[in-house]
């Protein structure tokens, strides 16, 4: 998450011609967070999935024998489709609340170092 928003912030610097990402303004700093949180969400969703169906999965009676088990079974009976199901309305609370999550921060260590100064 860290690393993309990073990355994007510098490409941001590289196509816009600037001088460093703290010229970067708030709206370049939304698309960055946004990207960061989706790269994060797409790295961990399909452990999030087979996290979910084993928290659902019966105790007396399961249906898998553990995390790998839960994967493999989810991937042969649905493809790798069914380890990003729901992925979409993830996505759409993911980039925005990331987005505002960093932006925000920049913005406020933006002013508490000009406070300080």
């Amino acid at each position: 998450m860290f690393g993309v928003y990073e990355l994007v912030k510098q490409q941001l610097v590289a196509v816009k011609g600037l001088q460093s990402t703290q010229d970067l303004g708030f709206g370049d700093l939304l698309l960055a967070g946004g990207l960061g949180g989706t790269a994060f969400w797409l790295g961990c969703y399909p452990l999030d999935v087979i996290k979910s169906k084993l928290q659902v999965d019966s105790y007396q009676y399961p249906k898998y024998k553990g995390i790998m088990d839960c994967g493999r079974q989810v991937a042969a009976a649905e493809g790798m489709y069914g380890l990003f199901r729901g992925f979409g309305p993830a996505l759409a609370r993911s980039f925005p609340a990331n987005a505002v999550c960093f932006a925000v921060y920049e913005a406020t260590k933006s002013l508490i170092n000009r406070s300080i100064s």
